[in-house]
């Protein structure tokens, strides 16, 4: 959820559908995409498990030896089948949202969608790699990205013309 001009701009996740509302909750519009979403894989989950597990750390004042309750209800907790289509919403000083995509943990990159105050779609983001973004500028995008060593790094790129050709 974000404030967008005079609006609040919000979603539920149940599909790409953006719902823009006066601050007293009032109806205004809705922008919605009809794109496929995308299935959580095996891989997907295997990877969430695993960094899930790694993070448990038994607690001091339980006779509990390894955590080995909560990984169980860990491994045994049902997981989601498709993933949320967008992950946050980004406005910019020339009043354009910028909505991220979910990125899932096996992801090599991200991607985000630009739209105008009609709900009109008026760009398309793709950064390969790694690194998220959290702030958005008219032409630029903040990115946080965390080493090896936990060492946190925050990178400004200019939004452009791509210089990649074409396959």
């Amino acid at each position: 959820m974000t404030a967008w001009d005079f609006v609040v701009a919000s979603g539920t996740g149940d599909g790409y559908r953006i719902d823009l509302r006066t601050v007293n909750d009032n109806p205004v519009a809705r922008i919605m995409v009809d794109i496929e979403r995308r299935k959580v894989t095996a891989a997907m989950r295997d990877r969430v498990l695993a960094i899930q597990l790694s993070q448990v750390r038994p607690q001091a004042s339980t006779e509990e030896v390894g955590g080995e309750f909560l990984k169980q209800f860990i491994r045994k907790t049902s997981t989601a089948d498709s993933l949320p289509p967008y992950s946050a919403f980004h406005v910019t000083t020339n009043n354009t949202l910028r909505v991220s995509a979910f990125i899932a943990p096996d992801d090599n990159g991200w991607s985000a969608t630009a739209f105008r105050k009609d709900g009109a779609i008026v760009g398309r983001l793709r950064v390969a790699g790694n690194g998220l973004p959290i702030a958005f500028g008219d032409d630029r995008v903040v990115m946080r990205s965390e080493d090896d060593d936990d060492v946190i790094s925050l990178t400004v790129r200019r939004i452009g013309i791509t210089t990649a050709k074409p396959n």
